[in-house]
């Protein structure tokens, strides 16, 4: 699946790289798989050091932010807003990542990365815009109330994460929820498990074995979103 690419930075031809506070770890690209070749494809890292784990502590240990009527994850939020006219700014500022956001955007994460691409996504999306966004093992980051709002905004089934075996992270924390459709990769057991986070987020074989039964069922769900939006307009 092209957003399982992304998350990885597979089939993406790199053109930008930017660390912002060594917090948000992007890189910025143009997507050469086969489906949804040329359009702007972005990555978001998994955290990696003491800032980023600090950023993901915030939302444990302070009061969420309000946001269009719901509450989102403080850390993330906060972060993405500051660095939004920077961020934003590299797609504007360079003309071959500007005319690929012309044929639609990619945007992906993992772990931490995944939930910032929800929520840039989210800040980013425009009428008419095309777009795909993924989110491989992420926390939750918002209230049931901004999730529906998103969906609302971006279309649910444009969001897709997945939930591999006992993945401690997209369970928490518990006053949070994660908007989109999700995918529970192999059988859920009793217990919860930091190591299956690790290996979901390190190998992308996991995510495309633990996908395939599940890619009919996709392509049929994006099909007739496609369908919905083109009706629309």
């Amino acid at each position: 699946m092209t957003w399982v690419d992304v998350a990885f930075c597979s089939n993406v031809r790199k053109v930008a790289k930017r660390s912002y506070n060594k917090t948000i770890d992007v890189t910025f690209g143009i997507y050469e798989g086969k489906e949804h070749e040329g359009w702007l494809a972005i990555s978001l890292k998994p955290s990696k050091g003491v800032a980023d784990w600090l950023i993901n502590l915030i939302g444990y240990l302070t009061p969420p932010m309000m946001l269009d009527g719901g509450w989102v994850h403080r850390g993330y939020w906060k972060e993405i807003t500051h660095y939004w006219p920077e961020f934003i700014g590299v797609i504007y500022d360079t003309p071959e990542l500007a005319k690929a956001m012309q044929k639609g955007v990619i945007i992906s994460g993992r772990s931490k990365g995944a939930a910032e691409a929800v929520l840039i996504a989210y800040r980013m999306w425009t009428p008419g815009i095309k777009m795909e966004v993924g989110a491989v093992e992420p926390p939750r980051f918002c209230s049931y109330q901004l999730a529906k709002r998103i969906e609302a905004t971006i279309g649910r089934n444009i969001i897709t994460y997945t939930i591999y075996k006992n993945d401690i992270v997209p369970g928490l924390p518990k006053w949070f929820t994660i908007p989109g459709f999700g995918y529970q990769i192999d059988e859920r057991k009793a217990g919860l498990s930091i190591k299956d986070h690790i290996e979901a987020t390190t190998k992308q074989e996991v995510i495309d074995e633990g996908l395939k039964p599940y890619e009919a069922e996709y392509k049929a769900q994006a099909h007739k979103l496609k369908e919905e939006i083109f009706k629309e307009q």
